[in-house]
């Protein structure tokens, strides 16, 4: 099994503590990170607001589509 440096979820990496058998500054690629989410758990996307370019964008759009009669 493949393993790989354990990060943090700030990108750090994740010393290993001498008072345990385990080793936690690897993990096998897959498993368990040491944030405790597994390596296939997505984080849900935030919400982002338009900017103002993009509504300038949007209005441009429409007011083309309304000039040439697609929009009524």
């Amino acid at each position: 099994m493949a393993k790989k440096r354990a990060r943090t979820k700030g990108g750090q990496f994740v010393a290993d503590d001498p008072d345990t058998p385990e080793n936690e500054a690897w993990v096998t690629v897959g498993g368990v990170e040491a944030s405790g989410t597994t390596d296939n758990e997505a984080e849900p996307e935030q919400f982002k607001p338009m900017t103002w370019k993009e509504y300038a964008i949007l209005g441009g759009i429409l007011l083309i589509m309304s000039l040439v009669g697609i929009v009524a």
